[in-house]
């Protein structure tokens, strides 16, 4: 959850690759329910390869609408224990470096202006110098493919 100026709330769903710890999909939403978060996991495995895991923690938004949708996708859902984060420290230092990073230089105006702040250019055009590719506030970001993590996680196929 993170708060805004005008004192609402955003909250970001996040998909990482366990392989090499890369964002492959997120999105921001002022009201996140399990519909919203079936939505995005199926924008993040698109028509990938099933992962093995999908691991998050015990919020009541992952519902038994999201474990199906899991189980359907030939993933394996696995809830983190009650109150610990280091069972995916993979997901909590990428929280911390956004935190650290991004949120703590910047006061978040509304939903359009976190998505593109937090959609900066890849590093492969800034190091080419070319410019920033518009925002579009109706855009999800999705990026590349392989094995994810969602404000939960999937681990690599063994």
């Amino acid at each position: 959850m993170l708060p805004t100026l005008t004192f609402g709330a955003l909250y970001c769903f996040f998909v990482i690759g366990h392989d090499r710890r890369k964002i492959l999909h997120y999105n921001v939403t002022r009201q996140p329910n399990a519909l919203w978060i079936v939505l995005q996991l199926r924008e993040a495995w698109g028509y990938d390869k099933p992962h093995r895991y999908l691991i998050f923690d015990r919020d009541t938004k992952f519902s038994a609408d999201v474990v199906s949708f899991v189980k359907q996708h030939g993933a394996e859902p696995v809830r983190m224990a009650f109150r610990s984060p280091w069972q995916n420290g993979v997901a909590e230092r990428w929280v911390g470096s956004v935190r650290r990073e991004l949120l703590d230089h910047v006061i978040v105006l509304n939903q359009r202006h976190l998505s593109c702040d937090a959609g900066a250019r890849p590093a492969s055009s800034a190091e080419d110098g070319s410019q920033k590719p518009p925002c579009d506030p109706n855009r999800t970001q999705s990026i590349g493919s392989g094995t994810i993590d969602a404000a939960a996680s999937a681990a690599p196929e063994a």
